[in-house]
């Protein structure tokens, strides 16, 4: 396990001696990862500061109005991405979580930063500031940026950290939250982040497509174990019939704890381009579906986890998952 600091002192450090600073987060981006990301990037730049965010993975359709998106680079094998002062690394715990942008990032002759509330973070970069406490990274990232100084926390700034703390507590209604968050999410607001548009833009504003897609994949529900345990099934074919891709299933997994006696849920979705099994996980209180999102070779929190499962097919993954489901509500 890595050395993990206590203090934000180091970190604001090594950020305020460097100039020319790559910003990443995980594959699959989510609102916390392009939030987190799209928060330091604006705050770095307040700053005089040339920050540039990098992600392996397109910015999804929903997240494409926040200041800064449209300034993303989409991973390109053939840059190096040398040159750099820092690497930031947000909201993940193992470099494979990077994707393949790791191999070109690996060797560079830089120092590299690792801030996330995950839990098990794997030793890979040189620094690390983990706080499994908190509900999201963007919620450490707003206590950074404050202790810091809280004058370049501008409105963009300010609308990036509310998106990534909303999504990543399930619009404020997950484990840890609690008083302090709501004042940090009150005090983004008085900076000039809006909740109602805030909301709309991430989470009630679908395309017809996706549309489509959901009422697929809320027919290709199954449950099992006494309704105790749903699983909801997206195949590449699904995908293909709705013109749609793995980036619009966004929520979807939700639905799968919202049937009456649902303790787990599971949203399992082949993302064909990459030859790989996406599996999210989502349990009710008390529940910890992590173990099984580990087995898979993945990880997350207690109530909310996932694996990204490479060189295997989508029916393979429903059986072990059923398996691995059926044992640990044995232990209920």
């Amino acid at each position: 396990m890595p050395s993990i600091e206590k203090d934000f002192n180091q970190i604001i450090n090594l950020i305020q001696s460097s100039n020319k600073i790559l910003i990443t987060s995980h594959v699959s981006p989510d609102g916390d990862s392009i939030g987190s990301s799209l928060a330091l990037w604006n705050f770095l730049k307040e700053q005089g500061k040339k920050p540039k965010v990098v992600m392996n993975d397109n910015v999804p359709n929903n997240l494409k109005f926040l200041k800064g998106a449209d300034k993303i680079i989409k991973y390109d094998q053939n840059d190096n991405y040398k040159g750099y002062d820092l690497v930031i690394i947000l909201d993940l715990n193992q470099h494979s979580r990077i994707g393949n942008l790791w191999y070109n990032l690996e060797n560079i002759d830089c120092t590299k930063i690792v801030i996330d509330h995950h839990q098990d973070p794997k030793e890979f970069a040189n620094f690390y500031y983990i706080d499994t406490q908190s509900s999201s990274t963007s919620e450490i990232l707003y206590e950074m940026m404050n202790e810091w100084n809280s004058k370049f926390i501008n409105q963009a700034t300010a609308e990036a950290l509310y998106v990534g703390i909303m999504t990543d507590t399930g619009s404020f209604h997950f484990d840890r939250t609690d008083s302090r968050l709501f004042q940090i999410a009150s005090n983004l607001v008085e900076i000039g982040a809006n909740p109602t548009q805030l909301y709309e833009s991430v989470l009630s504003v679908n395309s017809f497509a996706s549309l489509q897609l959901m009422g697929k994949a809320l027919t290709n529900m199954e449950l099992h174990f006494d309704s105790k345990f749903c699983m909801m099934p997206i195949t590449q074919e699904d995908f293909e019939k709705s013109n749609t891709h793995p980036g619009d299933t966004e929520g979807f997994v939700s639905f799968t704890l919202s049937i009456e006696g649902t303790k787990i849920g599971a949203l399992i979705t082949q993302v064909p381009e990459e030859k790989i099994v996406k599996l999210s996980l989502r349990s009710k209180k008390d529940i910890s579906i992590r173990e099984i999102a580990v087995k898979f070779g993945g990880g997350g929190h207690n109530q909310a986890s996932g694996a990204n499962i490479k060189d295997t097919t989508l029916e393979i993954v429903k059986a072990q998952l059923i398996e691995y489901v059926g044992e640990l509500l044995k232990k209920e």
